[in-house]
This record gives C-alpha cells, structure tokens and sequence, in this order.
C-alpha cells in the first residue's frame, strides 16, 4: 500500500512538473500566438470595471470606481472603437473629503480617437491621433509594455472559464512607478485582455480591471463610432498642434 502511494505520488509529481513545462512559454512565443489569436477577431463587445483604491500616506488617499462598456469592430485595415463609461471618485486630502462623478465617451474612428468627458457640470471634447493600442494586438502592447517594464511570463490561469496567459510586469524605474508591479491576464483564444492587477511596494492591490459579457462577432451599428460634439461644446482638435 505504502508502495502504491509512493508511486501515485511520483507520478502526481512528474505530471505536474511536465506540465509546467508545457504550459511555459517565452514572451515572443505568447506574443506569436495572441497575434494570430487577434487577426481572427472581427468585433466584440464587453462590460469593464476599473477599481483604484491607493493609500497616499499622511490619511491621504484616493478610491475610485469606473465601470463601462467597450464595442470593437474591425473594417478593412481599420479598427473601430467605443468605449463609455462612468466613474466614482473619493479623495482624502489634508482631512477633507471630496467625491466626484464623471462620464467619458472614447470614440476613433480608425484615423481619429475623440474623447468627450464631462466633470462638475462641465463637458469638453478633445480630437486626437488614433492610439495604436486600442487595435488589441500583441505586438504593440508588448512593446509599450517594455518600454518601461521587464516583463515575464507565469503560469498560465483561467479566468471566467477561460485560458489565460499571464504576463506581470515590474517598472525598470521603481521610483517613478506607483506600481510596483502589474500582473495582466490575456485570452489565449482571442488576445483579450480580460484582467489587471496593480500592486505597491508593501504588495498590496491598490489596482484592478476586468472584462466581462465578452461577445464575439457582434453586429454594432456603424454610426456608434461617429463622432459629434454636443451644441455649446468646443472640439479642441489635437491633430493641428505642431508635430501631430
């Protein structure tokens, strides 16, 4: 009997350890794969919640919560993108207390992002180029991430049922971060990056973000990534500045 769990061990302990093997992976080969996974998106939509919950010391500190929606499509060599949402601020300064609302509207329409926010009442807009990461793909995010990050690849997770790479990320500059590390979990089967997690120096989460309600090949109508800025407000166009 004694033999038989020696064994059952050994062999609980050899499976787990070639698996572990077969589920690493370099960040050029998770790279190569979230790439081909993304080319084969045409459009989604998803609900997202951000959480910040940072302890500035002195009884200063800073909670938010924001939650939206994000609609994705791609047309042609374009990516279209939306993304409203809704946050709640509380700031802790000096003993006062302050709470905000606001709501923002990101919309590019492949050549352009515009940005329409609204804060105590008041709304402006903003035209800017369209950012390159909100396309999704692998290449792109890897490369800004270790712009100021070593990043490496842990073992793989699941996260809502779903396979997931997980990438953390540790700023190069530990002074300058308010993170001191990032873990990002991304979906195998379609490069969506589904969950983030933020944590300071003392190790506590001080950040988080997740993707929910995912639907792939989502029918979204054309005029959601038209942009059109409210009567009275003034579009502050970026793109004329010199050097844009």
């Amino acid at each position: 009997m004694q033999r038989m769990f020696r064994q059952l061990g050994i062999a609980i302990g050899c499976g787990l350890f070639f698996s572990s093997l077969a589920s690493a992976a370099t960040v050029e080969e998770v790279q190569k794969v979230l790439e081909d996974a993304r080319a084969k998106v045409k459009s989604y939509t998803a609900k997202t919640k951000m959480t910040q919950d940072i302890d500035m010391g002195g009884g200063n500190k800073m909670q938010s919560t924001m939650e939206g929606t994000i609609e994705w499509m791609r047309k042609g060599d374009k990516v279209l993108y939306r993304n409203d949402n809704k946050a709640n601020t509380v700031t802790s300064m000096g003993g006062q207390e302050t709470k905000t609302e606001s709501t923002a509207a990101i919309i590019s329409d492949g050549d352009f992002m515009y940005t329409l926010g609204e804060e105590g009442g008041e709304k402006h807009a903003i035209k800017s180029p369209a950012e390159p990461s909100i396309a999704g793909d692998a290449k792109t995010m890897f490369e800004a991430m270790q712009k100021d990050s070593n990043i490496k690849v842990l073992p793989d997770e699941k996260v809502d049922g779903a396979d997931c790479y997980v990438i953390e990320a540790t700023p190069k500059d530990k002074t300058a971060a308010p993170m001191s590390k990032t873990v990002v979990y991304l979906r195998k089967d379609n490069a969506l990056n589904v969950k983030n997690e933020g944590f300071d120096a003392a190790g506590k989460k001080i950040f988080s973000s997740q993707t929910t309600d995912i639907k792939l090949n989502a029918v979204i109508p054309a005029d959601h990534f038209v942009f059109k800025a409210p009567a009275g407000v003034e579009l502050m166009d970026l793109t004329k500045q010199p050097g844009k």
